[in-house]
């Protein structure tokens, strides 16, 4: 019996492997069938989309110039002089891969590594071609044909002969027609004489164009032109510039409708074999490429097993609704399940082919782990960084950027800014990564942006009321805490502080200083929490009140408050002179003395306003304090120490203007009280002026930023930096946190004034060194000695003494140098060298941009400067610098450097970081990652050299979204490109309620240039879709930037409704970029309102009328359509042109030498200009579009017509 059972389970089980084997059998006959006769359904089905530009590719050399160009001046002309040596000449080298690579050899030697990669990226995305092509446009216009021409002297030159005769007949005689020039132009470094002007158009790297360049540059270093460099590329070639940094969808349509193209295509196949090729090695998780390498034995069947997954998963099938729901998690799980060099190509992979697999991803189970730490992280994210679970951030150093709506070429820039400035703490030994990473977060917009503020503690301010100590105010809250108390948007919280000072600095007797202290008297009577203030800024001290009205209202102000201790009847008396005058004029003594004796009859009118009044005080400090705010002009209203701007001080913007920068007042108040920085305790007044906004005395040169440029070190100028002599009195510290460097030429009797009050300043008790840079005006024995002299006399202090005490004299008696240096005692004198004085003025003009004897002061890499001739520069000036100096920026980072790593730190550290930092346009806030797990839900990239500047990126993302599709093609680049440590949060949401993601993406962009087997320049980059599924109805969507305005040029498809089934092998479409957008705003100068109706146009001399535009009238807004050029920005011929004029603009530039206003687009970036206008006299009661009382008339007084 058991052997029968045995038997029958034998049996059975023979029957069961019978079964699995013949299943096997079907499985390996379906796995590796016969291959298919037609060979693309083996290969499947593909969409690519390309875009490309309308101008031509030129040399990469060219982009390379422009790239060292943006590093400095000195590296573009080394990297010209390098590449017009080679021999033979680039151009005639075998290939474009060969030039490539000799170029880049040549630009390796004056680049770091971290700068090289950086180059090859911006190749890649070709960012430089734009100007290329402006040079072109340029060229174009001025009518260049030549292969290698210069203009000079209003004539085009165009054999090397010629131009010599033409330079040696300008350097005898000057130049008779100027060219024209622009902030963007390349000009030699040895070009001093700014007269004549040669600009050399030609194609860098060929043998012509260095012929060109060793005359010109041989003139420019004897000083006889200023020598211009423009790109131009004669022979244009075929190929247009391929783009990248885009992204590119394609949309699955909703299966509930159906618009098809039903017209026949005719597929142009063979066009696109040569040019595309299909990326087929990876599907379904399986890397067929590494596959084959590791198992080369099998190519044949692991061809066959690749082409069945390419066919079985091209289909769709449908999800349950349960199945969508952890399908972002699911994601995540698989991403962390692989191996981690994998895990960003599986984001990718993921996240740009969805669709297709969010079949298998239903599959995943999600451990507990990772769903944990998700959870957790999302709170972090929500709270440190006010995240939802859709948004996709990518933190650059700190810097967000919200990559749904942020391009490739600001992140570009971004990186570009950050790494000159991480490269340059490195090389002045700052290497510690808290140390960089906390200069970097250094926000000096927070000191740059807001307007600054002089103190009202003066005695000179006669204060009208007191919030804290009048009756009047008695019922109000008296707590600081009422700034957050709601109310009513606009509304000023009525509090019993003086949290709003309003100071008038006027000439009382003035009839423009009416309108405003009428509205302050408004101000008073409706009780706004307004503390008022007066300066009376009066006539002369000769003036009495009996003969000047300003010193009658003082006078008589002065009398009113000692009788009654009432100052706002003070004033109210000199608001009611003015009610009693009809006519627009001043006041005048009589209308003071008359109201006076209304008022006051039994008052002595002499003893009060007469020569030795005993009111007439407070006459000198308030010119005190007028010079101490440095005001010009006058009136002027202070609040809160703030100057209000000019304009707003008329009767109509008045008000505005003080209630707008109430509010922002309002916004700092509140913020400080809730971070409990100001509270009851605190002496409002006194808090408000510690802020790091208030300055002792306001000068504009130091305090307008804005005016002002930093230093760009650069290697070539080190010689010149480590041999400068310092000098300091300063004893507590041996490190001197400012330097100042005085430049000038010590000949003049304006440098001698600044050397005096500069040694003065110094024996202050400051704690800055000082440095002399000579800059003689001319090459004349007497000047050098004296520079030499001075510059000598800085190293020791007894001889500065000397020096000082003899300049003093000289400034007081009007004495010329050759005088001083014969009555200077022989312990001072020294050999003058020309050569050594040489090499600093060099500086200045290289460095600097000064000319020859121009003056200035350059503190901790700042440039104040040139002075104007007659233009002093005080000692309280350079305390006033010192100090702000000191609060914007030197304190933060010698507090940083204190609490780094950083051992030596030496006076010239700080110095060179402060300019370092200063230097940067500071655009973006820096926030810090919030702490959070990493262990399973992070995606970590580590630096590949920690010796050199380590970026630090962080991207949040949900890894099944929108935004994952564009970030992870971002990362992937980025991380070949910089040296950075990269962690990629996956933020994934919790439940899904439908399909995350109903489309396919690819993002262009490629970490270098790619070149084809034969060494030319392949037709990469393009969006490739491969192996897409046949039967949905996709719609193709470029998302490019948003000043990028592209056309579809090339594709016999309908890209709104693509049916793969119907085509016989793919898809394919060719877009141009056919314009830039340029954007703009336009206001009338007089009343701020956009000018209604008034047109602009964009084109050259000969084409004036390429573009046209109108003003929008609610916003003042226009754009216009532009390509890569300078082009001439005018109001249009007719009523635009005969009444309004343009009087100022940004964004757009004016050749020294020309009135054309020039828009100059030479970026792919968005280019925005903002233009003012006024009316011409005589015509300000025209209107662009005819008479404006046609506005107002209504439907009836039409149809009454």
């Amino acid at each position: 019996m058991n052997h029968s059972v045995r038997r029958k389970r034998r049996n059975k089980k023979d029957d069961t492997s019978i079964f699995y084997f013949i299943i096997g059998l079907l499985f390996v006959f379906l796995l590796f069938g016969r291959e298919s006769e037609n060979k693309n359904s083996k290969k499947g089905k593909y969409v690519t989309t390309m875009i490309d530009t309308k101008w031509s590719m030129v040399p990469l050399v060219l982009e390379m110039a422009e790239y060292m160009a943006e590093e400095n001046s000195y590296s573009l002309w080394s990297f010209v002089d390098s590449i017009s040596q080679l021999n033979p000449a680039l151009s005639e080298l075998e290939n474009d891969q060969i030039k490539y690579n000799i170029a880049l050899s040549k630009a390796g030697l004056l680049l770091s590594n971290s700068k090289l990669r950086l180059l090859k990226f911006s190749l890649s995305m070709h960012t430089y071609s734009p100007r290329i092509e402006m040079y072109a446009q340029m060229a174009a216009d001025r009518g260049v044909q030549c292969s290698t021409s210069v203009e000079i002297d209003g004539e085009l030159v165009c054999s090397i002969k010629e131009l010599k005769k033409v330079l040696q007949r300008i350097s005898a005689e000057g130049s008779k027609h100027l060219c024209e020039t622009y902030h963007i132009d390349h000009h030699h470094p040895s070009s001093k004489n700014k007269s004549n002007i040669a600009i050399l158009y030609g194609e860098l790297g060929t043998a012509e164009f260095a012929s060109y360049h060793t005359v010109l540059k041989q003139y420019a270093q004897e000083g006889f032109i200023d020598y211009v460099l423009r790109h131009f590329v004669k022979e244009k070639s075929e190929q247009k510039v391929r783009l990248s940094g885009y992204g590119v969808e394609l949309h699955m349509k909703s299966t509930e409708y159906k618009a098809e193209d039903d017209s026949v295509v005719k597929d142009k196949n063979d066009m696109n074999r040569n040019e595309i090729e299909e990326d087929t090695s990876e599907i379904e998780g399986f890397d067929f490429k590494r596959l084959i390498e590791l198992y080369p034995d099998k190519k044949l069947d692991l061809l066959k097993f690749r082409n069945h997954l390419s066919e079985s998963s091209s289909e769709l099938a449908p999800l349950k609704a349960w199945q969508f729901q952890e399908l972002s998690l699911q994601a995540a799980q698989r991403i962390m399940s692989g191996p981690p060099q994998d895990a960003i190509q599986t984001f990718i992979h993921i996240a740009q082919n969805f669709p297709t697999q969010a079949r298998s991803l239903a599959n995943v189970k999600v451990s507990k782990e990772l769903r944990a730490e998700v959870s957790k992280n999302q709170d972090s994210f929500s709270m440190g960084l006010n995240l939802q679970h859709t948004d996709t951030v990518l933190l650059l150093n700190g810097m967000y950027f919200d990559i749904d709506i942020t391009d490739m070429s600001t992140i570009l820039d971004s990186v570009t800014q950050e790494l000159s400035i991480m490269e340059g703490l490195y090389s002045i030994g700052i290497t510690d990564k808290k140390a960089i990473s906390s200069m970097l977060a250094l926000d000096f917009g927070s000191v740059k942006g807001k307007s600054y503020a002089v103190d009202i503690r003066d005695s000179a301010i006669q204060w009208i009321n007191d919030l804290e100590t009048d009756a009047l105010y008695k019922r109000w809250p008296s707590s600081v805490d009422d700034l957050l108390r709601p109310t009513f948007p606009g509304m000023l919280r009525s509090i019993r502080r003086n949290l709003y000072n309003l100071v008038i600095v006027c000439n009382p007797a003035s009839k423009s200083s009416w309108p405003l202290l009428k509205l302050t008297d408004s101000f008073l009577n409706h009780q706004s929490p307004l503390r008022v203030g007066i300066v009376f800024n009066v006539s002369p001290k000769t003036a009495i009140g009996l003969n000047d009205a300003s010193v009658a209202l003082l006078n008589a102000y002065n009398y009113i408050v000692e009788q009654t201790s009432k100052p706002l009847t003070a004033f109210k008396f000199i608001t009611k002179i003015y009610t009693s005058i009809s006519e627009d004029r001043d006041v005048i003594v009589d209308d003071v003395l008359s109201e006076f004796k209304k008022q006051y009859p039994k008052a002595f009118i002499d003893e009060i306003f007469g020569e030795d009044s005993d009111y007439d005080t407070a006459r000198v400090l308030a010119k005190e304090y007028v010079a101490k705010t440095g005001f010009r002009k006058l009136p002027q209203v202070l609040l809160n120490g703030v100057p209000l701007q000019e304009k707003s001080l008329v009767e109509e913007d008045f008000e505005e203007a003080v209630l707008v920068e109430l509010v922002t007042q309002t916004q700092t108040l509140q913020k400080a009280v809730y971070k409990r920085e100001l509270t009851d305790t605190d002496n409002v007044v006194d808090w408000l002026m510690t802020q790091p906004n208030v300055m002792p005395r306001l000068n504009s040169r130091v305090l307008n930023t804005d005016s002002s440029k930093n230093l760009q070190l650069s290697d070539k100028h080190e010689s010149v930096l480590k041999s400068i002599n310092y000098i300091t009195f300063a004893k507590k510290s041996s490190i001197n946190p400012i330097t100042h460097w005085i430049v000038g030429d010590f000949s003049k009797l304006s440098t001698f004034k600044l050397i005096k009050n500069t040694f003065e300043h110094l024996k202050s008790d400051s704690e800055s060194r000082i440095g002399v840079i000579p800059n003689p005006s001319n090459d004349d024995e007497h000047t050098i000695k004296i520079n030499k002299i001075v510059f000598e006399a800085f190293k020791q202090e007894d001889k500065l003494n000397i020096l000082v005490k003899h300049l003093s004299q000289a400034i007081k008696v009007d004495k010329n140098h050759i005088e001083i240096i014969n009555s200077l005692p022989e312990e001072i004198h020294f050999e003058a060298s020309k050569i050594d004085i040489q090499s600093y003025s060099s500086f200045a003009i290289e460095a600097l941009n000064f000319e020859s004897g121009q003056c200035g002061v350059i503190t901790n890499g700042r440039i104040l400067g040139p002075f104007d001739e007659d233009e002093d520069f005080l000692t309280d000036d350079f305390a006033l610098l010192e100090q702000h100096t000191l609060k914007g920026s030197v304190n933060k980072i010698l507090n940083i450097l204190k609490e780094s790593d950083v051992l030596d730190i030496t006076s010239d550290m700080i110095m060179k970081a402060s300019a370092l930092i200063s230097s940067r346009s500071q655009t973006k806030n820096r926030h810090s990652m919030p702490d959070v797990s990493t262990k399973h839900s992070v995606i970590k990239l580590s630096a590949n050299n920690e010796d050199e500047p380590v970026f630090e990126i962080n991207v949040i993302v949900d890894p099944v979204s929108r935004g994952a599709q564009k970030v992870g093609s971002i990362i992937s680049v980025l991380s070949r490109v910089l040296n950075a440590n990269i962690n990629v949060y996956l933020n994934c949401v919790d439940k899904n309620s439908d399909m995350p993601v109903k489309s396919f993406y690819r993002f262009v962009l490629e970490p270098e240039v790619i070149f084809d087997k034969s060494g030319h320049l392949s037709p990469d980059p393009i969006a490739k879709f491969s192996n897409m599924p046949t039967s949905p109805l996709l719609t193709q969507i470029l998302h490019v930037p948003d000043n990028w305005l592209v056309e579809s040029i090339e594709s016999p498809y309908d890209l709104d409704n693509i049916r793969l089934e119907d085509v016989e092998m793919g898809v394919y479409s060719r877009y141009e970029l056919e314009y830039l957008l340029l954007e703009g705003h336009c206001y009338d100068s007089v009343n701020m309102n956009p000018p209604r109706g008034l047109q602009m146009t964009l084109g050259t001399k000969s084409s004036p009328v390429m573009v046209d535009t109108i003003v929008m009238a609610n916003l003042g807004y226009f754009q216009m359509k532009a390509n890569p050029g300078a082009w001439m920005l005018r109001l249009r011929q007719g009523p635009s042109a005969d009444i309004y004029d343009i009087i100022s603009h940004e964004g757009s530039d004016r050749s020294p030498n020309s009135m054309d206003i020039k828009v100059l687009i030479s970026s792919f970036r968005s280019h925005i200009i903002k233009v003012k206008v006024a009316k011409k006299p005589g015509k300000q009661s025209l209107n662009v579009l005819g008479d404006d009382d046609t506005e107002n008339k209504g439907l009836w007084n039409s149809i009454t017509r």
